[in-house]
């Protein structure tokens, strides 16, 4: 049996979600095991412990939140490929948003952030494409099913030539 072949935008959302669970992973094991780490040592310094941790909860959330929606986002991307344009606007909003929830600290959180970015830019380029393409096969099957009513009885025929014998019936 042959393996599904995903779409870029799919894998680049996916990765940015997974990069920024792994971003609150990080977070998680430093409430727990203190770590040398300039930035974060000279954040502490700044905000003190408490606002220290109410920061790192903080970080942890908005990670965990925005890289479970960015897959969510994703899967739902790859099922319905006809709203490619909506739902990559999505993303780039959610990637957006996760790195003022986030804030600028850590460089894992920015680059997961313009790696959501980057998939939702994806996703919305090939939405053009697929509308295109969807708007072209919509009006070569509208040529060849064209479908004539009768305005008078409500019945419909499948060539001129029907519709015409059918017309003569009422005005003869």
């Amino acid at each position: 049996m042959a393996a599904k072949k995903h779409s870029s935008e799919y894998l680049i959302t996916i990765a940015a979600g997974i990069m920024l669970i792994m971003n609150s992973s990080a977070f998680i094991a430093s409430i727990f095991t203190p770590f040398e780490d300039e930035t974060l040592e000279r954040l502490r310094m700044d905000l003190g412990d408490e606002g220290f941790r109410l920061f790192q909860i903080r970080v942890i959330i908005a990670s965990i939140i925005s890289g479970s929606m960015l897959i969510i986002l994703a899967i739902i991307m790859e099922r319905n490929p006809k709203d490619l344009r909506h739902y990559g606007i999505m993303i780039i909003i959610v990637s957006i948003v996760s790195i003022i929830g986030i804030g600028l600290i850590y460089p894992v959180s920015i680059i997961a952030a313009l790696v959501g970015v980057a998939g939702g830019s994806i996703a919305i380029i090939r939405s053009k494409k697929i509308i295109e393409i969807t708007y072209k096969e919509a009006y070569k099957e509208s040529e060849t099913d064209i479908e004539y009513l009768c305005t008078k009885c409500n019945l419909r025929f499948s060539s001129d030539e029907e519709m015409r014998k059918h017309m003569l019936k009422h005005f003869a």
